[in-house]
């Protein structure tokens, strides 16, 4: 039996519309599933990225051993779901930061726009 003799077969049983069927209904299931994991992967990253964000402001406000936690701890959120060029960007933020109170570092603020920038693409909000 060749495959062409094999297909008008398939077709004549039925079978052929129960294969596609099974296929249609696999391909939305992983389409759907794929949607929700994307759609997840943004809201965490979103997350973290606003959170690290309000973080370091509020440290540089209040400059409270709690304020520095906090964004201890949000830059550690980021290292488990950022891509690479965000976690490169926020450790190169790390080392700008003032060495005494008051002191400015005065590559900080074009480091945090890159840094913002990456976010930005990493969420998927700003082409690369």
């Amino acid at each position: 039996m060749t495959v062409e003799s094999i297909i008008p077969f398939l077709s004549a049983a039925g079978i052929g519309g129960i294969i596609g069927g099974v296929l249609t209904s696999f391909l939305q299931s992983w389409l759907s599933r794929r949607a929700t994991f994307d759609e997840r992967k943004f809201r965490e990253k979103k997350a973290a990225y606003v959170s690290l964000l309000h973080a370091l402001h509020k440290s540089e406000v209040d400059q409270t051993p709690e304020a520095a936690k906090l964004v201890g701890h949000w830059k550690n959120v980021c290292e488990l779901v950022a891509s690479p060029d965000v976690r490169l960007k926020v450790e190169r933020l790390f080392e700008t930061n003032p060495l005494k109170e008051g002191d400015f570092h005065p590559e900080r603020p074009p480091v945090l726009f890159a840094l913002k920038q990456a976010m930005r693409v990493d969420l998927g909000i700003e082409p690369r």
